[in-house]
Order: C-alpha cells, then structure tokens, then sequence
C-alpha cells in the first residue's frame, strides 16, 4: 500500500497459488493485481477554486485483478482405473454374474488431459467517489469488466466407438461479464 499525502493513492499485490489437482507441470499460477486512486480534492488548485468548495472529496479510481480458480477440475491427468467400475443403475458397482456370483470390473478413467491448468478471470474497475455539502449528497459509481479464460469444455469431435472413450475436458472456452455500479448516499442530522 502507498499514501501520499491522502492525495496519490496505490496497492500492489500478487500470489502464486498451487494446485494439486493439475499435473506437475501446470500446478502453479501467478495472480497479480494493482489499484490506483487520487483524490483530486486535496489537491491545492482545487481547494484555491472557491466555486468548488460544496464538493467535500473527489476521487478517480481504478483497478485491475487477476485471480484464478481450479476448482472445475478434478484430477483429469491421472490415467488408471477406477475399482469397482462404477454402473449406471442407481449407481450400482458394474460388473457381471457369473456362475451366480457378482464379479466387479474395472473401468477405465478415460482419456487424460496433463495440459489442463487454472482458468483466470481478469478484473477491470474504474470509479468516481464524491462527497458534496459534507455529506448532504454522495455519489459512487463504477465501470467494471471481467473476463475469464480457459473455461473447460469438451471439444465437439467424435471418436471412434472402438476406443470406448469421450474426449476430455479442455481449457477452451472464456466469458465476458462488464456493466456498471451506481451508488447514491445521503447524510443529515438534525439536532
């Protein structure tokens, strides 16, 4: 964090986050984000303006975030099978009968996928704060845009039905979300 002055505002920050659930070499991600703010109000020019002096505090803001998210994945590099298979009545353990006994089976994991790795969402934000006639009126309002990549999906291709497997998932696809905040506040006391 960085304040200068209550006038130049500024947060850095980053992690790298770990993830058992990808293969070793796709296990770790690095998130960074930052903040800027200035509060142009504390500026001198702006307080020698006598025709700004209703607006208590004026401040420009904003932000950009990465985060990531691995909880869509679930082990989907690990190759093997799964003891016993799992059938699809009630989930019943598969297998067959023979000679009146119940013999499970082994089913196959599936095709795996060791690229699979985090999917990031990146965070967009600018704002204004301001507070005018110490407090009678407050405005707050927001920009924002966040885009996410590396969403799974399944490719749509066909395999032949002799390999007795689907695809796997894949880091494919990606989504936009953007609109904007706006807040409006009001403070009085009376006697």
């Amino acid at each position: 964090n960085y304040d200068y002055q209550s006038k130049y505002l500024a947060e850095i920050s980053f992690r790298e986050d770990g993830s058992s659930k990808f293969a070793s070499n796709k296990q770790w991600g690095f998130f960074p984000s930052a903040s800027l703010g200035w509060r142009i109000s504390q500026e001198k020019f702006w307080k020698n303006i006598s025709a700004l002096s209703f607006i208590n505090d004026l401040k420009f803001r904003a932000s950009y975030g990465k985060l990531g998210d691995d909880a869509a994945s679930t082990y989907q590099f690990i190759t093997g099978y799964n003891y016993p298979a799992s059938g699809s009545y009630n989930q019943l353990p598969g297998g067959s009968v023979f000679n009146e006994t119940f013999i499970n089976a082994l089913q196959s994991k599936g095709i795996a996928n060791p690229n699979l790795t985090w999917y990031a969402s990146e965070t967009y934000n600018a704002g204004i704060d301001l507070v005018a006639w110490k407090g009678l009126l407050g405005v707050t309002f927001d920009v924002f845009k966040r885009d996410r990549s590396g969403l799974l999906a399944s490719q749509i291709l066909s395999l032949p039905s002799v390999v007795g497997a689907v695809l796997p998932q894949v880091n494919l696809n990606s989504d936009r979300t953007q609109g904007f905040d706006m807040e409006v506040t009001h403070k009085n006391h009376i006697g």
